[in-house]
């Protein structure tokens, strides 16, 4: 967005060029940053699928956490140079959750909802 020739976009008290950069947000899941993930469907009935940036070094800690935090599961994911797992929410009630991935080198956090 660049301003108006005459300084402003609202008022034209400015003298100075104003310009903003806009971004737009993730689009598709080659765009995400390294060390993020995606999780889907969301909500899900039972079976989360969890899709990371790119492949992770080393474990993959997968940790579901209540709304009050506290641990209701706590695995390993099977990543075997993929990008994608998955994780078997059928057990829990319906509610909100929040899903945790750790490996050697970030540790990031994403909201879920578990519905039946």
């Amino acid at each position: 967005i660049r301003s108006n020739d005459s300084g402003s976009c609202s008022t034209g008290e400015t003298t100075e060029e104003l310009q903003w950069a806009i971004g737009c947000g993730v689009v598709g899941l080659s765009e995400l940053e390294d060390g993020s993930f995606s999780v889907y469907p969301n909500p899900t009935e039972a079976l989360l699928q969890i899709e990371l940036s790119g492949k992770a070094e080393g474990k993959v800690q997968l940790r579901i956490l209540d709304m009050s935090g506290r641990l209701v599961q706590d695995q390993l994911l099977q990543m075997n140079g993929s990008t994608r797992s998955s994780a078997d929410m059928s057990g829990l009630q319906s509610g909100q959750y929040m899903v945790q991935l750790i490996t050697a080198n970030w540790v990031r956090t994403a909201r879920v909802q578990v519905v039946r």
